[in-house]
This record gives C-alpha cells, structure tokens and sequence, in this order.
C-alpha cells in the first residue's frame, strides 16, 4: 500500500481527509464521478474500490482526481426537449441555423454555470 501524505508536492492538490483513501467508503461519495468519461471514471472506481491510491500516480489519474474534485455540474437534457428547441422556427433550416438553435439551447441550459465544470447528459 502506498503511502501518500495529505499533502505532497507530486500532487498539485490536498487531499482532504474526505476524500483520503483510508476514508473512502464507496462511489457514493464522489457523486461527480459519474459525469467524468469512461477512462477517468475507471481510474475513480479502482481508486474507490481498492481504496489505496495507485503506486504510479499517473497524470491521467491526478486530472481525473482533479476533475472530480472540482465540482461537476450535471446538466441533464431530455431528448424531446432538444428536438423542441431544434425545430421551433419552422424546418427545413440551413445548417448554419441549426447550429444557432442548439447554440442558443445549450446557452440557455448553462446559464449561470462555469462551462469548464458543466457535464451535459442526456436522458
């Protein structure tokens, strides 16, 4: 098992004792693990499940840990919804105008939020 201080220059960030290996209990404690994609989510998991960090603290791991951390948030978009906002305005449109339609839906959806932190699911 890896030893890893809270606080170590190899990792750019604190380890909060939240979020320490020796108290992480399951994934449902890091709910924002689910908006992370596929290869950093499977790096969150074994990290969860083992409950150790990994011996070779990869960057990749490190960015998922990070993006984890850094407070996610879901936007969850209903596939009717989508289509609403793609076909007011009348169809056919050019490309030009559909890409202004879902420009002006996902805007409106993200309002308010940091864009570097919003994850967009659809339902």
């Amino acid at each position: 098992m890896l030893h890893i201080p809270l606080h170590t220059p190899q990792v750019k960030f604190p380890l909060t004792a939240k979020f320490h290996p020796a108290t992480i209990a399951s994934k449902k404690q890091i709910p924002s693990a689910g908006l992370l994609k596929s290869r950093e989510r499977k790096l969150i998991d074994s990290f969860v499940k083992k409950r150790t960090l990994p011996d070779d603290l990869s960057q990749d791991f490190i960015h998922a840990l990070k993006e984890v951390l850094s407070g996610l948030v879901k936007v969850s978009v209903k596939i009717e919804d989508l289509r609403t906002a793609l076909i007011t305005g009348g169809s056919p449109v050019t490309p030009k105008e559909m890409k202004k339609r879902f420009e002006e839906f996902i805007s409106e959806l993200t309002r308010g939020k940091e864009p570097g932190k919003v994850r967009i699911v659809i339902e």
